[in-house]
């Protein structure tokens, strides 16, 4: 009989040793890693105020309170268009080709966003369509130089230069001369409650028509504290704080 030879690991079993043994020792940081990558990512404000704006607007009932039966809508690029040049300093041309696309739809409620670039600027223009009945919802910029040192007569500026350029010289524009900060300050309308995109801005209110008797068109701005973006919200009724 053969007297059996010992087993003495050799560099092969070694080796496959090892690999297992640091397998074993990286598993609690792969899992750790896939549950950091399972973790929700906090949502951009801005976006997350545009959502929550549309989401808003196409549950309103009709203007009266009395709904209508739902209708098909026939939404164009050139019906968003023209709501654009008539409500921001933009024509169709500047916008670019760019078709616009339908954000959300509730029964005979479609909202239409379009989006496009000005130099460092990305835009976006929406729009609320009911039937016989549309009317712009917001408009939002972001890319605008961050300012260090951002004071009101800056976030004026912004307001002057940026949303209404000259565009209608007849409007009416006021604008708190503090910094607003959400967490104690109210903002409202007839309809309710105003949400604003950050938890600090500077707040202005455009009155479009300030020798009409409301309810007629305005707008609730918006300017990130820093002065990087802005957000715009179309009304028809007076702000208050």
């Amino acid at each position: 009989m053969k007297t059996p030879i010992p087993f003495t690991p050799g560099g092969f079993e070694i080796a496959f040793a090892l690999l297992l043994a640091v397998g074993a020792s990286s598993w609690p940081t792969a899992q750790v890693r896939a549950a950091q990558d399972r973790t929700p990512q906090p949502r951009d404000p801005l976006e997350a105020w545009a959502e929550n704006t549309t989401a808003n607007r196409r549950g309103l009932p009709e203007r009266g309170g009395n709904r209508r039966a739902a209708a098909a809508l026939s939404v164009s690029a050139g019906d968003v268009s023209s709501l654009l040049a008539r409500f921001t300093p933009f024509s169709a041309a500047e916008a670019g080709a760019a078709p616009p696309s339908r954000k959300a739809q509730a029964d005979d409620n479609e909202v239409w966003t379009l989006s496009f670039r000005e130099q460092s600027v990305t835009h976006e223009f929406a729009a609320h369509f009911r039937p016989d009945d549309p009317r712009p919802l917001y408009w939002r910029g972001v890319g605008l130089a961050p300012d260090r040192d951002p004071t009101f007569d800056k976030a004026t500026q912004v307001v002057l230069k940026t949303i209404l350029r000259q565009q209608k010289p007849k409007a009416h524009v006021t604008g708190r001369p503090q910094l607003v900060n959400a967490t104690g300050v109210k903002l409202r309308n007839w309809q309710g409650p105003l949400t604003p995109p950050w938890e600090k801005f500077w707040f202005f209110f455009i009155d479009d028509e300030p020798e009409a008797n409301w309810e007629h068109p305005c707008r609730y701005v918006f300017v990130a504290e820093d002065l990087s973006a802005f957000a715009v919200q179309y009304g028809r009724s007076p702000a208050a704080l």
